[in-house]
């Protein structure tokens, strides 16, 4: 019974210490996120995919490259810099909720699992490979066909929700799913993330 009391009386004061703050955007500054300046220099030259990360709409969306999440709550559980996200996520079609711990030790920098992302503007450097329409889909390659999934998906998670072009770049990603799954891929999780593979492997 004493433990109890004591555990309880810590817990009160590590409350009256460090009180919660709440909000629902994360405190970092809109843009896209990369380990280092020398992967931000590949972003910005397009030579990458895909960055790891990207904050907007004043940090209220924050975006991976597999997942895009819509923040619910964040909370500051070791003030200044450490805080507890809460967001609704979506991956592919499923929908999920995230939660994770988020260290900002500045508003260009934050610390994600173990790893450090620095910003690396607000650009994407990245040029846009040629769109399928409907017609020559099935003249694609599968490895030409994945591309071109991954890139519309980018500008289908990536794109402003009253822009028509998102919404041509989602229905347009539908298509090229489509034509993988009739081709026998699945989109599932792989070493290192998620992507397109044969179903029967």
């Amino acid at each position: 019974m004493q433990m109890i009391s004591i555990a309880g009386l810590a817990l009160s004061v590590l409350t009256i210490a460090h009180p919660v703050i709440a909000s629902d955007r994360v405190p970092l500054r809109d843009g896209f996120y990369a380990e280092n300046s020398e992967k931000c220099a590949e972003f910005r030259k397009g030579e990458l995919d895909l960055p790891p990360w990207q904050v907007a709409k004043g940090g209220r969306q924050f975006q991976g490259p597999e997942m895009a999440c819509v923040v619910a709550s964040v909370k500051t559980v070791l003030p200044p810099h450490r805080h507890h996200v809460q967001s609704t996520c979506r991956e592919y079609d499923t929908i999920s909720h995230q939660s994770f711990i988020l260290d900002t030790p500045t508003r260009e920098r934050f610390s994600l699992e173990g790893e450090d992302y620095i910003w690396c503007g607000t650009t994407h450097g990245q040029p846009k490979a040629s769109r399928p329409t409907p017609a020559n889909i099935r003249k694609l390659s599968d490895r030409a066909l994945i591309d071109q999934w991954g890139d519309l998906n980018d500008d289908c998670r990536g794109g402003s929700g009253d822009d028509p072009k998102t919404d041509q770049a989602c229905g347009r990603r539908s298509d090229v799913a489509d034509e993988l799954q009739q081709r026998g891929f699945c989109y599932r999780a792989v070493k290192g993330g998620q992507d397109w593979v044969h179903c029967g492997k």
